[in-house]
């Protein structure tokens, strides 16, 4: 009880920091705003849902945070958590859970009902309403449908290492740096290999929502990104910058959800690319996390920088930071909804979700 008491008092004094920051050193935004906290819900290892289902109607948003993941109604907090044993892959759409050694899985939806079980020869993971499954070797992928069913199969020519999908398009970078672009039946859209790099690999893909812009971190001495954009029937490079990072493992990227702009790690910070001016801004950080979440009505950008001191950072789309706030946790994560932020926050075997709201003063 003291324990879960002490973690309530640290999500309170992380909120009244943010808060304070916000007042006391914020670059003024377009129209004063500030953070209003709404609630903070503690996740426990394991949180059944109550009666079998949850108890609301209200649509349900995912989360990872640590081993622990799960659901939260986001106008009341957690309904469902559980801790990952080997592997998850969990989206607002449903979620599976696997042990090491392949065999039967189910596909349940965010309320827990079984969509479908069966044996996969692979691992499965979920993006957005979509489920894939990976082979063994990694160089194979299917997708399945809502009941189970094989909607395609595609061998790659070597180890897939990056993936990103919208409803229509998803996008495969393999280690032998080339971007493959299948569509919703498997048909190839794009086969491309960008080249100019000692050594070919494909650290990131991003695709954005309406599939007309394709992004990708590749190749190591030197390391660029690649901007794609489809022209009549097929894509082409209208974008790339050679950058001095040296990343060997994945890399971060993503549009922001009205495909404004393309959100992406680099040295000292996060990369931001306006697609419509096909122009680059720097938003400093010194160690920046592969989380983040985007407020498109106000076109504000959150990001973590996860240095000894964290910080969320927030800023324009253009980079124009609007302030910093700290905050104490071992590991954290970032999404956003409807104008609400969410946060996730790890401390040993303790986490917490917290909804915080940008409102007008």
């Amino acid at each position: 009880m003291e324990e879960k008491t002490k973690r309530r008092v640290t999500v309170a004094v992380t909120i009244a920091l943010g808060i304070c920051y916000f007042f006391l050193f914020a670059t003024p935004l377009p129209k004063p705003l500030i953070l209003k906290p709404v609630w903070a819900s503690d996740v426990p290892a394991s949180y059944p849902y109550a009666n079998g289902s949850p108890n609301t109607k209200q649509h349900l948003l995912s989360f990872e945070i640590g081993d622990k993941y799960g659901y939260f109604d986001m106008n009341s907090g957690l309904v469902f958590s559980a801790t990952r044993g080997y592997g998850v892959g969990i989206s607002d759409t449903g979620y599976v859970a696997w042990d090491m050694k392949p065999g039967i899985v189910t596909f349940k939806d965010p309320r827990g009902v079984v969509l479908f079980s069966g044996q996969l020869a692979g691992y499965p993971f979920v993006d957005g309403d979509r489920r894939f499954v990976v082979s063994s070797n990694q160089s194979e992928i299917s997708e399945l449908g809502a009941d189970g069913s094989l909607l395609w199969k595609s061998d790659f020519p070597s180890l897939v290492t990056a993936f990103a999908s919208n409803e229509k398009i998803a996008v495969f970078g393999t280690l032998d740096g080339e971007i493959f672009a299948m569509d919703h039946h498997g048909k190839e859209l794009l086969s491309f290999a960008p080249g100019g790099s000692r050594v070919a690999c494909i650290y990131g893909c991003a695709i954005s929502p309406d599939g007309k812009t394709i992004a990708a971190t590749t190749g190591l001495d030197k390391q660029r990104v690649v901007v794609l954009e489809k022209r009549a029937e097929a894509y082409r490079v209208t974008w790339h910058r050679w950058t001095n990072s040296d990343f060997r493992g994945p890399v971060a990227m993503a549009f922001t959800p009205d495909g404004k702009e393309l959100v992406f790690e680099t040295t000292g910070g996060f990369g931001i690319y306006d697609v419509r001016k096909r122009k680059e801004h720097m938003l400093p950080a010194r160690n920046p996390s592969v989380t983040g979440a985007s407020i498109p009505s106000r076109d504000i950008l959150l990001a973590l920088d996860n240095a000894d001191e964290k910080d969320i950072v927030a800023a324009s789309y253009d980079g124009r930071q609007y302030f910093r706030f700290p905050f104490q946790a071992a590991d954290a994560t970032l999404r956003s909804r409807d104008g609400s932020l969410f946060m996730g926050l790890l401390e040993a075997d303790s986490a917490d979700i917290l909804r915080l709201d940008f409102v007008e003063e």
